[in-house]
């Protein structure tokens, strides 16, 4: 049973996706779950990503 999906949002011009794939990858590691991207917003240099965690 996965979590409540979670959102990061980063600066563009700052951090990549893959920054932010890899935060969010720790953040369910903690709990030995993976992160699965769900969604993003990237219209704008503020982004977001949605992720939720789940059992492989």
């Amino acid at each position: 049973m996965g979590q409540a999906p979670f959102t990061i949002t980063y600066d563009s011009w700052v951090r990549s996706l893959w920054d932010v794939r890899a935060e969010a990858s720790a953040r369910c590691q903690r709990d030995g779950m993976a992160a699965e991207l769900r969604g993003r917003e990237f219209s704008q240099r503020m982004q977001s990503a949605e992720f939720r965690c789940y059992v492989p």
